[in-house]
């Protein structure tokens, strides 16, 4: 019984990778699939994959595949024909709850999700300069620090209570300034 719970994990998470890969680049595939087998055109602005937007019976055929190639795949490694069955009845279970649950994960991510990558694709195909992007957040962060730096010393002469005169104030704010541009350099 353990068996089945662990292949039914081991499916529950190739199939959550199997529809985040076919919502991103399957997609295509599957179009370029549909437009050699078909007669009639798909729409290319058409978001669908091989499970992404398909019905139950679509999503069940992906699933009996994977788990068709799974107990090929159990059997030539451990030899186990019968026990392989039963198994990958937990195989097919994971797979099919994941189809389903992997559209609600993804929607709970995929802002983010599709920012990163979008980032990552960017910078593969060299369009974002690393370094330039580096000295923006080097600024933010510098800033930030300033900002920082600045307010606990006012925090700090607020709890001393102790009043400054004009001059040193005068001089405090000449080497802000003077570290402000030296940090610009």
């Amino acid at each position: 019984m353990d068996m089945i719970f662990y292949t039914g994990i081991i499916g529950l998470v190739f199939g959550i990778l199997f529809s985040f890969y076919d919502k991103k680049s399957g997609s295509s595939l599957y179009k370029k699939w549909y437009n050699l087998s078909n007669k009639n055109k798909i729409d290319p602005d058409l978001e669908i994959g091989f499970v992404t937007n398909q019905l139950f019976g679509q999503k069940l055929t992906v699933a009996l595949i994977f788990t068709a190639l799974a107990y090929v795949l159990h059997y030539l490694l451990i030899g186990e024909a019968f026990y392989g069955l039963f198994r990958m009845i937990g195989f097919f279970i994971g797979i099919m709850i994941a189809f389903y649950a992997a559209n609600l994960l993804m929607s709970l991510f995929s802002k983010k999700t599709n920012k990163v990558i979008d980032y990552i694709e960017k910078v593969e195909k060299g369009s974002i300069d690393l370094k330039a992007e580096a000295k923006k957040g080097f600024e933010k962060a510098k800033d930030k620090v300033m900002e920082t730096v600045a307010g606990s010393e006012e925090i700090v002469e607020e709890e001393i209570g102790e009043e400054k005169p004009a001059t040193e104030s005068k001089k405090e704010d000449n080497w802000r300034d003077g570290v402000k541009d030296f940090m610009k350099k």
